[in-house]
């Protein structure tokens, strides 16, 4: 086609062209589909669900997710097909000894491949708007398809519980130290009071210096509680300034790859986040967000670098977070200063009051302070001990197993049907694209609108092919021909416009004579030369049925075979070839003399029936080409041609001039200087 912008309309056009093309394509690719699904290796999947709960755990004062609870079923999905949950289950499906530790670099390495090829082989989704995973394994075996599924889907329940259990116990340990610590400490003041008092009487207090110890000892309580305040957010402030300075993507990246456990050692923990936020909701709220935001870029690092723009925005987030804390502890901080500071004022001035007491009394009265201290922090300790225990009993399982996988007997890629349906809709968009592809490059042309286009002129009358087998059969069933008229029915089917005037096809030949007509309007035209690009496009066929249509309008026709090379007109009306235009143009022969009438087609191939079949006939007039001449190009330009033109436009109405194709000789090009219009002929 000439031009490469597609209309609508146009693909029906190149489907009734192309279609051959378009099927054949589709085929081939159903077929390749088909074989090549045939071909490859069965897979097999498994699926097991797991429903996990977003549950809590109470005490201490700090909420789930200070315990590493991914809320996020996305999160958790993730979770599912990470290293730490993979670990586990290939220990349970001996792919690993139940030996090895994740914790070790080396072996982690060692692994590497076992895990990375047991993580190729599992996928999670979420099943809608439940809490519902499901994890499906496939494999080329399926009973490894089924057990990968089962043990995955029982490595990460391991993998939840005992985090969150090991947590919980980290904690209780911690508290039972500490309070192993407090109450040794306790024990030692109690003994130094019982020493004090074997040792010399109890100096008596009146009720104004117990009044003085009393006030001494709840500042000094006060201070130290202030002083050790200050002292742990300051230690969180600097945590949270290296944390925001360092963006320690690397020391990030390394726990989430070899962490076993999937929860945080405390050290770890501390250096990634605040926990000064018992008294105070606010930063707890940002504390819990904080960590959560770690948790979700230790996962993101696992599987992604620190450049992913999901990376960046959650290390954002992260700064931002930190940005607040900082603030709300530069205001706490200030607050715990002034109260530091008349927490000294009036410690100096118990102090002064305490120096005034006998030194007897100013001993006992520190003894008493220290172990009244020490009762407060075991009682402390005790309560948190109690909390841990129930802390550590509350922890529940977050994770349920739903469903286990089963063994699959069919394999998934095998499905002969449905790689039928999709080769067939690949196939059948290739197909198109081949069509279009195929069309865009085809540079003949197709088209009416092609032809206007191409040769900014209208086209006259679109002519539908002859189909001459056909239209013989027709002939001889509807008419009653005898012996002669049967060996011309070649000539009868051409000539439709005489043997069978009522077909579209020769309604089709009165459409191109009447627009001719059009076009003699404001131009007289009375000498027209038909011809062709090549060949076989219908060229003496339609010139002798336009010629036919001329004369059962009543004008005078000549039709002039100036074809001599190849000339088929003489045939197609059964006269004789000469004389001809060979004769008039070399031997100077009366042109008059070379001109057949009815009378000699009657005498040819046409009957005296078929001539009074339809009325008009005896207005043909035609010469024939008479002999082949050594150079029709130099004769049929020579000032004769010129001459027998200028007389036959003055003695007939139309003059049909008939010559070889446009391509091959010049004969046609010659021609068309030396008459009024050229009718083109494209098939």
């Amino acid at each position: 086609m000439p031009q490469y912008d597609f209309q609508m309309t146009d693909f029906e056009r190149i489907f009734r062209k192309r279609y051959r093309l378009l099927f054949s394509v589709a085929l081939l690719v159903v077929a390749f589909t088909v074989v090549f699904g045939r071909m490859k290796p069965s897979l097999y999947s498994a699926s097991a669900t797991v429903k996990v709960d977003q549950g809590s755990v109470t005490g201490l004062g700090m909420a789930a997710v200070m315990w590493g609870d991914y809320q996020s079923l996305e999160t958790q999905s993730r979770v599912i097909t990470s290293y730490p949950v993979l670990f586990r289950a290939a220990k349970r499906l001996s792919r690993i000894p139940d030996t090895a530790s994740s914790e070790s670099l080396a072996e982690r390495e060692k692994y590497n491949s076992e895990l990375t090829a047991l993580q190729a082989l599992v996928e999670t989704s979420v099943s809608g708007n439940t809490n519902i995973i499901r994890i499906k394994a496939t494999s080329g075996i399926p009973r490894e398809a089924k057990d990968v599924a089962n043990a995955v889907a029982y490595a990460y329940k391991d993998f939840s519980t005992y985090g969150k259990s090991r947590q919980a116990d980290k904690v209780k340990k911690f508290i039972e130290r500490q309070l192993d610590v407090a109450q040794r400490e306790l024990t030692k003041a109690e003994n130094a009071v019982k020493l004090f008092n074997e040792r010399q009487d109890i100096p008596s207090l009146d009720q104004a210096s117990q009044q003085i110890i009393k006030e001494a000892t709840r500042i000094r309580s006060e201070l130290d509680a202030t002083e050790n305040a200050i002292r742990i957010i300051s230690d969180q402030q600097e945590k949270l300034r290296r944390r925001s300075a360092s963006r320690d993507f690397a020391r990030l990246k390394e726990d989430a790859a070899v962490s076993d456990t999937g929860d945080i050692s405390p050290e770890t923990k501390m250096s990634w986040v605040s926990q000064f936020t018992d008294q105070d909701p606010g930063l707890a709220q940002l504390n819990a967000r904080l960590l959560k935001l770690q948790f979700s870029l230790r996962d993101q690092l696992a599987y992604y670098k620190e450049e992913h723009p999901a990376s960046r925005d959650i290390e954002n987030k992260i700064q931002q977070t930190i940005a607040q804390m900082l603030a709300e502890y530069k205001l706490k901080t200030e607050l715990l200063q002034k109260k530091r500071a008349a927490l000294l004022v009036e410690k100096e001035e118990s102090d002064k009051a305490v120096k005034r007491l006998p030194a007897e009394q100013m001993e006992y009265s520190r003894l008493v302070r220290s172990m009244k201290i020490n009762e407060d922090l075991n009682v402390m300790l005790s309560q948190k001990y109690q909390e841990a225990l129930i802390a550590e009993a509350g922890v529940v399982d977050d994770v349920t197993i739903m469903s286990l996988a089963t063994q699959p007997t069919k394999a998934v890629n095998k499905n002969t049907p449905r790689m039928a349906l999709i080769g067939a809709f690949l196939g059948l968009l290739l197909g198109t694209l081949f069509a279009v592809v195929r069309e865009m490059f085809d540079t003949s042309i197709g088209t009416i609108e092609d032809v206007e286009r191409t040769l900014k002129l209208s086209v006259l009358a679109v002519i539908p092919h002859i189909q001459l087998e056909e239209q013989q059969k027709r002939l001889q069933r509807d008419l009653n021909l005898s012996k002669r008229e049967l060996s011309n029915l070649d000539f009868r089917a051409r000539l439709v416009t005489q043997f069978d005037p009522k077909k579209p096809i020769a309604e089709a030949y009165r459409i191109l004579r009447t627009n001719i007509e059009y076009l003699s309007i404001e131009k007289p035209i009375k000498t027209i030369h038909v011809t062709s690009a090549t060949m076989q496009e219908g060229k003496s066929t339609t010139i002798a049925n336009l010629a036919v249509a001329f004369a059962q309008q009543g004008k005078e026709v000549l039709l002039l075979e100036c074809n001599l090379r190849r000339p088929s007109l003489y045939r197609l009306f059964g006269v004789e070839k000469a004389p001809g235009m060979a004769d008039i143009l070399i031997d100077r022969m009366d042109w008059k003399e070379c001109v057949k009438t009815v009378t000699d087609l009657a005498l040819g191939e046409f009957s005296i029936r078929g001539i009074l079949n339809t009325p008009g006939l005896e207005n043909l007039n035609m010469i024939t080409y008479g002999h082949t001449p050594p150079n029709p190009a130099e004769i049929l330009s020579s000032p004769g041609m010129n001459q027998l033109l200028k007389e036959v436009r003055e003695h007939f109405d139309i003059v049909l001039v008939d010559a070889p194709p446009l391509l091959p000789v010049a004969d046609s090009m010659v021609l068309s200087t030396k008459v009024d219009g050229v009718v083109l002929i494209y098939k």
